[in-house]
């Protein structure tokens, strides 16, 4: 398949490359015509690269979430649910405000002291790989 001149993938069809001296990942596109790597990033700014066969190699197996990424997931689904359970306090935390201390903890451990929080936690965290 011929790509065009300014080629963006859906997202089931990223092929996904980590460059092997910085451990940056990203995924191919196309630029005025030239193949080029977009940095996974947040944000609006794209961030693109020069695509070379020998500074990025490709991704075999589909990218995983890392387990920073996954409790910050399951700690805003926890959000909602203790919103929804009338516990208001906890539902207004932000994982932005906590301290890393915490973000570690929550991570780890997750809520501890209600079980349908802890169900929430632990299906969040088997479905998303760091069960």
């Amino acid at each position: 398949m011929e790509l065009s001149d300014n080629y963006d993938p859906k997202p089931e069809a990223k092929q996904w490359y980590r460059h092997v001296s910085d451990g940056q990942l990203g995924w191919i596109v196309k630029r005025d015509g030239v193949v080029k790597i977009k940095l996974d990033r947040p944000g609006p700014r794209e961030i693109v690269k020069p695509f070379s066969k020998v500074q990025w190699q490709l991704c075999e197996e589909t990218r995983k979430l890392t387990p920073y990424q996954i409790g910050e997931v399951a700690f805003a689904a926890d959000r909602v649910l203790c919103r929804v359970l009338g516990k208001y306090q906890e539902a207004t935390k932000s994982w932005r405000t906590l301290d890393h201390a915490e973000q570690m903890n929550w991570i780890v451990t997750g809520p501890v002291e209600d079980p349908a929080r802890m169900g929430l936690y632990r299906t969040i965290r088997e479905h998303l790989g760091r069960g």
